[in-house]
């Protein structure tokens, strides 16, 4: 019994295997569990979420600003070669359905988001210079666009509260401020208000 026990915590079994290539857990990634759940689903496998009352498995979190955008960093390494290589779900066979393609895709494209997260963080510094601001005016667009986004995020929140198990009251109090519709609201409320502030500030910019 030692021995075998010797050999597997070894991993040596694996060798001249296609285990970690091309079957079991998939090796070569840095998010080497996407790359294991993609290749399952694409082979037609069906995958289920088990929460068991006593945790399973435990790990550790960042604590700090800086682990947590090595952690960041990490996750967009791994998806940027997800996106590049032949796991992308652009390429995947019809068995991938068709919201698990979205979601993979979702993965996929999560380092480009970063482009427009710089663009949005730019753009008031941009505003403040040349005293132009992104929004000339409040109109019916702007606001229905508005509206859009927000009721999107909202519907997306209520679908995570359902996929999660959980009570609306429970996901509601487990943080105030902890959900996409009212970050939503929090970010563009100042934008609504400064309105005011940039006509007094810049009288010259409505001419």
């Amino acid at each position: 019994l030692t021995d075998i026990c010797f050999v597997l915590s070894s991993f040596r079994y694996e060798d001249k295997t296609d285990w970690g290539g091309k079957i079991g857990w998939i090796y070569g990634s840095v998010t080497e569990d996407v790359v294991t759940g993609y290749r399952m689903h694409n082979r037609g496998w069906r995958s289920v979420y088990c929460a068991t009352k006593r945790d399973a498995f435990r790990g550790t979190a960042p604590i700090n600003l800086t682990d947590r955008l090595h952690q960041v960093l990490r996750w967009a390494t791994g998806s940027g070669e997800i996106f590049f290589s032949r796991n992308n779900p652009l390429l995947a066979t019809r068995r991938l359905k068709f919201l698990q393609r979205i979601a993979y895709l979702n993965v996929g494209f999560y380092p480009f988001t970063s482009l427009f997260l710089v663009t949005y963080c730019f753009l008031p510094a941009l505003s403040l210079f040349s005293g132009q601001f992104i929004v000339q005016g409040l109109n019916v667009a702007f606001l229905f666009y508005l509206l859009i986004i927000t009721l999107t995020l909202t519907f997306l929140s209520l679908l995570e509260v359902k996929w999660s198990g959980i009570g609306l009251k429970e996901w509601c109090g487990m943080n105030s401020s902890g959900s996409s519709a009212d970050a939503v609201l929090e970010n563009h409320e100042p934008l609504v208000q400064d309105f005011q502030v940039r006509e007094q500030d810049f009288p010259c910019s409505s001419s």
